[in-house]
């Protein structure tokens, strides 16, 4: 081996091993389970149909393509028989590969390596993106595409020859062109951000009307697909404007993003809680800032206890769709009440350890760096660190590459959180870029390297998400495993349910389609038109039961003993989970209300 290849072996290792501890970390959980985990299972029904079919069947629940997700999918199943587990196992191999191109995009781009691999596992190891790596669901794929568009743009700005820049900027294009079908956010990789790497690189001899051509091209083919997705039976269509806007709409959106926020804030904490020990306590605005914030923290406390229970007000936000919650598994539609799996003192001093590193990191980045008095050493390792030749980007580069494309996310965000909820996992693909510009500032202002204390939250976090990741399909092993148990007393699938997920793969493995009236209805399906919510009168309190009329049940598996009309002869399903209570059940309750 020479020894350029022998350094860049070396400069790969650190991705590889972020790449080896998000496998690891997410087979330590034992994450396998033969039921769905959130949406997943619509879309593992149809890359099932696509290998034993060679056909596309959509069923009608969510929004999303799936694209060449589906295709992966379906070839796992071709050659390795299907299971739910087969399904999820090339988004975990996504994951891996998502650790490595991140960990090389943060050094590209100025992050050292020690810096680098804290930034790529605080990202991948969070308790929201652990079980998301092992599902069925696209935002893997979205963050690995945005993640590998970002890698090609700035390889096109450090290339020293106008040949590697056009090279890397056609990479980008027909990359996100090929990625948006999988989940149609990366598009704006395409439509934003590679325009902004062009306007960068505008001063360079470029061919400008081949890039033209290719990125037309590569848009005709995001549209063509978005047309042909469209015209597909039981395809659901995102609809510009789905109710009213009001002023009770507005404020509930702006609570719902003012969640999420704080939701981010708290899965970016290893790297936020590196300001703490920074805080200038002795600059006077710092300290009226910090009065401030105080005095609202105290209020909103106030507030939220004589409102409702404090539990609710308190990070992470239980949102029916959140894969970070205080539940400590994936928070979706159950029969019943699932008991907390984090205590409420934990909760308070998780929000309010969060709302102080918020706000020492705004503190210490707002404050004109001229009026931070660090110690000269840091200072100077810093300037040293930035002085070399490993950083040919500025941070108005950035800025200028990632910044468009930031607001441009955000606002698809915030047209989702009008008509629905902004869930913490459409805030994925952008955890990594804001913390990259925040680790750059970091070095430049503070220190060459994150404190130990950000590895010690690091960790933390990292072993809460795996026992949530354990916790979550712990519940679903004991949901198939109650089901089992009706379905060897000869009680049918379509006579009981089992949680929204179990319950979604009875209703299209009967019927083939999600009860939602939105829809795209395929020629002869008038006799089988989808059941308006209001004829639906939802035994056992089943918030999704309008979405399964197949399923006429006369038993619920539920986590609480009061749900449904009353106990059955079967006994409850014990399983034991990491996080408390340790040991939990799941009770089969009897069901007398018709469903319809």
């Amino acid at each position: 081996m020479s020894q350029t290849s022998a350094i860049r072996l070396r400069a790969l290792l650190p991705a590889l091993l972020c790449s080896a501890l998000v496998v690891v970390c997410t087979l330590a959980a034992w994450p396998f389970a033969e039921t769905g985990l959130d949406d997943d299972y619509s879309y593992i029904f149809s890359a099932r149909s696509l290998a034993q079919t060679g056909h596309v069947h959509y069923v009608g629940w969510a929004s999303a393509m799936v694209g060449w997700q589906l295709a992966l999918g379906a070839a796992f199943i071709r050659i390795f028989g299907f299971s739910f587990s087969v399904a999820r196992v090339p988004v975990l191999l996504i994951a891996a590969a998502t650790a490595a191109v991140l960990h090389r995009l943060l050094v590209r781009c100025g992050v050292s390596t020690r810096n680098a691999v804290l930034v790529t596992l605080t990202v991948l190891l969070s308790p929201m993106a652990l079980p998301l790596g092992f599902s069925f669901m696209t935002d893997t794929s979205g963050l690995f595409c945005t993640v590998a568009a970002a890698y090609c743009c700035v390889r096109a700005l450090q290339a020293a020859q106008p040949r590697g820049s056009t090279l890397w900027l056609i990479a980008a294009m027909l990359g996100s062109a090929v990625g948006g079908t999988a989940r149609q956010t990366v598009w704006l990789c395409l439509l934003v951000m590679v325009p902004c790497t062009v306007w960068l690189l505008r001063r360079r001899k470029l061919p400008m009307v081949a890039l033209a051509l290719v990125w037309l091209l590569s848009g005709a083919f995001a549209y063509g697909s978005m047309r042909w997705f469209y015209r597909q039976p039981y395809s659901v269509r995102e609809m510009a404007l789905q109710g009213y806007i009001d002023r009770d709409l507005l404020w509930q959106t702006a609570l719902n993003i003012a969640r999420a926020a704080l939701q981010c804030c708290l899965l970016m904490l290893p790297f936020l809680i590196a300001f703490v020990p920074r805080f200038p306590l002795r600059h006077r605005k710092a300290r009226m800032y910090a009065a401030i914030t105080s005095a609202a923290v105290l209020l909103f406390l106030i507030v939220a206890i004589h409102r409702g229970p404090l539990r609710n007000s308190l990070l992470p936000f239980d949102l029916s769709g959140n894969f970070f919650s205080s539940l400590g598994v994936v928070d979706l539609p159950e029969v019943g009440v699932r008991p907390p799996g984090v205590p409420v003192w934990a909760e308070l001093t998780v929000t309010l350890l969060t709302v102080a590193a918020a706000l020492a990191c705004a503190t210490v980045l707002l404050v004109p760096e001229q009026e931070m008095k660090f110690h000269p050493s840091i200072a100077n390792a810093a300037n040293e660190e930035f002085d070399g030749n490993r950083i040919t980007i500025g941070t108005r580069q950035l800025l200028w590459l990632f910044g468009p494309f930031t607001l441009a996310y955000l606002a698809l965000v915030l047209h989702r959180a009008l008509f629905a909820f902004a869930y913490d996992r459409y805030f994925l693909p952008l955890l990594p870029l804001w913390l990259l510009l925040g680790t750059r500032l970091y070095q430049q202002r503070i220190a060459p390297e994150l404190p130990r204390l950000s590895w010690i939250t690091l960790a933390v976090l990292a072993c809460w998400g795996i026992a949530s990741l354990h916790d979550t399909y712990a519940d679903r092993r004991a949901t198939v495993a109650a089901a089992q148990r009706l379905i060897d007393a000869s009680v049918p699938r379509t006579a009981f349910y089992a949680g929204f997920e179990y319950d979604g793969w009875t209703q299209i493995e009967q019927m083939g389609w999600m009860n939602v009236i939105y829809m795209r209805r395929p020629d002869g399906f008038h006799p089988e038109r989808p059941i308006p919510r209001h004829m639906t009168v939802k035994p056992c309190r089943q918030q999704f039961a309008h979405l399964d009329p197949a399923i006429q049940p006369r038993y619920g598996i539920s986590f609480d003993q009061a749900a449904c009309d009353g106990p059955s002869e079967f006994k409850p399903e014990v399983y034991h989970t990491w996080l408390p209570p340790f040991t939990r059940s799941l009770y089969i309750r009897k069901v007398t209300t018709p469903a319809f």
